[in-house]
């Protein structure tokens, strides 16, 4: 299951880092995967919580997606709403801490340059959720 989200993530990263977007079919798919997993491992009880999983970050990552001016994007939200999806919200809240810690590195960068632009979440996303699941027996959060 991990192989296939990190092959999902380096897809994403790539084409964010490209194209400067992380395509719909791409979210899609990776939401079509997470879901067979989810049944096939836990049965369909397991949907609503899987639900919850992918719906989280959008609930929590929403008033600063309207209030960001291009610093956090749609796709960037799609895209950690397909990981929490794939590993469920305990092992998700550990990624998304490394995820936007090494999303800062950049962020903080670009103000000291007094750059205004935004920066592409693809790979930090990619690198923060590998770090978080090395990192999960070590350190855990939540």
């Amino acid at each position: 299951m991990h192989v296939i989200l990190f092959a999902v993530l380096a897809g994403a990263a790539y084409m964010d880092l490209r194209y400067e977007r992380i395509p719909n079919h791409l979210i899609i798919l990776s939401f079509f995967l997470s879901g067979i997993f989810c049944i096939s491992g836990h049965g369909v009880q397991a949907v609503p919580h899987y639900m919850l999983s992918a719906l989280m970050p959008l609930l929590v990552l929403y008033p600063f997606w309207r209030c960001s001016g291009g610093g956090l994007a749609a796709g960037d939200i799609k895209l950690l709403m397909a990981v929490s999806s794939f590993l469920g919200l305990r092992k998700f809240m550990n990624c998304f801490i490394c995820i936007f810690l090494i999303a800062a590195i950049p962020a903080v960068v670009r103000i000291f340059k007094s750059q205004n632009t935004g920066i592409r979440l693809g790979l930090p996303i990619l690198l923060g959720t590998l770090a978080g699941l090395l990192l999960e027996d070590r350190f855990c959060l939540f």
